[in-house]
């Protein structure tokens, strides 16, 4: 269900829809971040500035030190919220070292079963590079 500008909590006093976003990576430090990461922080943007939702991003990656404004924005009104989630170190002697998303580790089960089951409230779950 998508709700219209004018039913959204800032406009009609509902409260802001709310989304889970769960990926390997995310914008970082750098300005030119991969394809993949700009492609999250596209629907981040959608979400948050297009939609009015709010999101919650569980990800390895410390989005709260990037140098985007928008993430800094988003973090600072609180309509971004940065989940940590404990991430595995590779290192290819052709890629250098990489950093991916652990979801099958117990910490990281833990936070997204606590996320969707104990504090819940969400109505889209974005899960995505996991293997099947």
């Amino acid at each position: 269900m998508v709700m219209s500008k004018s039913s959204r909590a800032d406009a009609g006093g509902m409260r802001a829809m709310k989304a889970l976003v769960v990926v390997q990576c995310f914008p970082p430090l750098l300005k030119n971040a991969g394809g993949v990461s700009k492609r999250y922080f596209t629907l981040c943007r959608a979400l948050i500035d297009g939609l009015g939702w709010q999101v919650t991003l569980m990800t390895p990656v410390d989005c709260t030190r990037s140098s985007e404004k928008d993430i800094q924005r988003w973090l600072a009104e609180g309509k971004l919220v940065h989940l940590p989630a404990r991430g595995v170190r590779v290192r290819s002697s052709t890629d250098g070292v990489a950093v991916f998303l652990d979801l099958f580790s117990y910490a990281n089960a833990a936070a997204l079963l606590r996320e969707t089951m104990i504090r819940g409230g969400y109505d889209c779950l974005f899960l995505d590079d996991v293997p099947a």
